[in-house]
């Protein structure tokens, strides 16, 4: 099976033990495919999280194009990312989600626990909405627009050169 590297296990407290007996990825796919028709993705860091789903369907041999696929499938969809939001709207705040509830008064228990991370992540955002475009068009088009200077500004504060 596969092991959780010791870092990782720091951050959510998730143990090989706890994986053992649990249902792989492809078992639950057709549950949480199902669950997804119809919605709109957003996750905090959403790059992360897109970048797992999508290389978990590939590896399961299932197609990331297509309009027949739900949004969250395709990999050209934008999906909504507070945390571009939180880092335009709050740019000298810690942009962790923790840390971000905290300035908003969100509760937070268990970090870096899916269910509870969603929930808040789905907060935060509608804690911003008053200061977001009103139109999914829009917000993913200004979205789009944030997280490519946000990219360059990390590129030079790490000192990578152009």
């Amino acid at each position: 099976g596969r092991r959780i590297p010791a870092a990782s296990t720091r951050v959510h407290g998730i143990t090989d033990e706890m994986l053992a007996g649990q249902p792989r990825f492809e078992q639950i796919w057709p549950e949480i495919r199902s669950c997804l028709e119809g919605r709109l993705p957003v996750a905090y860091n959403a790059g992360f999280d897109k970048r797992f789903l999508l290389a978990e369907l590939e590896r399961m041999g299932e197609t990331t194009w297509g309009d027949e696929l739900p949004p969250v499938m395709q990999a050209e969809v934008e999906w909504v990312d507070p945390l571009v939001w939180v880092r335009e709207l709050f740019p000298d705040r810690s942009a962790k989600l923790g840390e971000v509830c905290q300035h908003l008064g969100i509760p937070l228990d268990e970090a870096h626990r899916a269910a509870n991370d969603a929930e808040a992540t789905g907060k935060v955002l509608l804690a911003m909405t008053d200061r977001m475009p009103a139109t999914y068009g829009e917000l993913i088009r200004v979205q789009v627009r944030y997280a490519a200077q946000q990219d360059v500004d990390l590129a030079i504060w790490r000192g990578r050169r152009f």
